[in-house]
């Protein structure tokens, strides 16, 4: 093996390992209705974990990675997704569906690691056959939730 090879093992195992100290909930496949490119796929990607950080409360993470459909017009991003909340991926599914296309939605396997799901992909960006990156997504306040605690707030004050 080349000095090369031996780097980028290195890295790939070093990236698995830093990934195992995330407790995933998901693995995903997302596709889309329109040809798009890898860093606007992984852009929806991050949309979709907003949404789900939105309806759950909680803090979100995920590492995507896109990959090229055989055909080579269009990218589609498999990826782990954590959340602190019911592995329940129903609605996340039909959120997903109605936006952008068709997903594949399976409860992550402990017992397999992160490594199972994600060493493809680390390699196809080695090679400039993909891309991936790791987002993290904390809750917004909804306009309900900011009204109860100005309402909160202004009444300790003059109450």
């Amino acid at each position: 093996m080349t000095a090369d090879a031996h780097l980028i093992m290195a890295q790939r195992e070093a990236l698995c390992k830093w990934l195992t100290k995330y407790r995933w909930t998901f693995f995903v496949t997302l596709t889309f209705r329109l040809p798009l490119s890898g860093r606007t796929a992984l852009k929806h990607g991050r949309r979709l974990l907003f949404y789900i950080g939105t309806q759950t409360e909680k803090p979100t993470w995920a590492f995507m990675a896109t990959e090229w459909f055989k055909s080579g017009e269009s990218v589609h991003i498999h990826g782990l997704i954590g959340v602190d909340a019911e592995p329940v991926w129903r609605p996340f599914w039909e959120w997903w569906t109605e936006h952008y296309g068709i997903s594949w939605w399976r409860v992550y396997d402990e017992r397999l690691g992160a490594g199972y799901y994600v060493t493809k992909y680390i390699w196809k960006e080695e090679n400039q056959l993909g891309w991936w990156d790791f987002f993290t997504e904390k809750p917004r306040w909804t306009v309900d939730k900011g009204q109860k605690i100005f309402q909160y707030k202004n009444e300790r004050r003059h109450g």
